[in-house]
């Protein structure tokens, strides 16, 4: 909730507030459907989402498959409308991912092989491919740590893991081929960016912009920070308004409070003796870890910038609630693993 009401107070700074249905507000009205969303998955056993991980999975594919008929936005084609709202399949389908593979892999139990990897690699390819087409390059890599991680806590053996790395790597010269031309210059923009001469454009822009704002913020911020011109301040680049507007001491704050709730979320799954909670929690702790680093190294060009929202901080009705209901879950297992201890 910290973390919400500084990204308002951001989203509030860098957009136009006079306005009643102005970005801010909505993201406020959006945090009231979040909680509502949290809490009524905290409410049933955390069992119900072992048992309908599958289903929502399989939902979640043809609504991959159904962004491809809508109008793009901004050169992508990711949300589906519903009547005044945007949904982001995107967003949903990696918290069904999650789910879903936390139960196979528990499934398979001390049995998780080779050929239970490969599986899981199936498993995660789907989506991937279908995001990515979209195109959606960061919420594609997204999944790559996150399975990583699983198969790492369900006991896959070193050199299966280290295969899987080995043939990562091979498929990078795949991986270009199939880029857009937009995501191959958000990379070549990132390898080739520089702090003088004149302002690049493109991508190369919006990454100066950003670092120009960050530096402007200095120890404490400035007011006149978040003046600049930033494209996309209040969503992809939250990060950097808040480092101009309240300088160090705002970057601070929010990178504790973030380690905060992932170090309470490897807390929880390192206590958890039941499979599928133990699970599913390193599955969201790694996907809110990989969003959030991703998303901060780039406003400060330690990376490609790839559209990643900030959890809980940046704009977006779909990502916020995506990341209300993992914590939703989290909260779900860490009330089971209690009840066990008192049974």
């Amino acid at each position: 909730l910290a973390l919400v009401a500084l990204g308002v107070a951001a989203i509030d700074a860098a957009t136009d507030s006079a306005s009643a249905a102005g970005p801010a507000r909505r993201q406020v009205a959006w945090t009231a459907i979040a909680l509502l969303a949290m809490a009524l998955v905290m409410l049933p056993s955390y069992r119900l989402v072992e048992g309908l991980a599958y289903a929502a999975f399989a939902v979640c594919i043809p609504l991959l498959v159904a962004v491809y008929w809508t109008d793009p936005v901004n050169g992508a084609q990711r949300w589906l409308r519903l009547g005044p709202i945007g949904v982001q399949p995107s967003e949903l389908a990696k918290l069904a991912f999650v789910a879903a593979l936390a139960r196979y892999l528990m499934q398979r139990g001390e049995s998780v092989g080779l050929r239970g990897m490969a599986t899981a690699v199936l498993l995660a390819a789907v989506p991937m491919l279908l995001i990515l087409k979209q195109p959606d390059l960061g919420t594609t890599l997204v999944f790559v740590p996150v399975l990583f991680a699983m198969l790492f806590c369900a006991g896959v053996r070193a050199r299966y893991l280290a295969a899987l790395v080995v043939a990562g790597m091979l498929a990078l010269p795949g991986l270009w081929a199939g880029m857009s031309p937009a995501q191959r210059a958000r990379i070549t923009s990132f390898l080739e960016q520089r702090d003088t001469g004149p302002k690049p454009h493109g991508d190369g822009y919006q990454l100066h912009q950003s670092k120009f704002m960050i530096a402007l913020g200095g120890a404490s911020g400035d007011d006149d920070a978040v003046d600049l011109h930033l494209p996309f301040a209040h969503t992809d680049f939250v990060f950097s308004v808040i480092a101009g507007r309240w300088g160090l001491v705002g970057v601070t704050g929010t990178l504790v409070l973030f380690g905060l709730v992932l170090c309470r979320g490897l807390a929880l799954a390192a206590r958890c003796r039941e499979p599928f909670g133990r699970l599913v929690s390193v599955g969201i702790v790694t996907m809110l870890a990989t969003q959030g680093i991703v998303n901060m190294a780039m406003t400060v060009g330690l990376a490609p910038i790839t559209g990643l929202t900030l959890p809980f901080v940046s704009y977006g009705g779909s990502s916020l609630l995506t990341s209300f209901l993992a914590v939703g879950i989290l909260l779900n297992v860490g009330l089971g693993d209690r009840l066990a201890w008192c049974e």
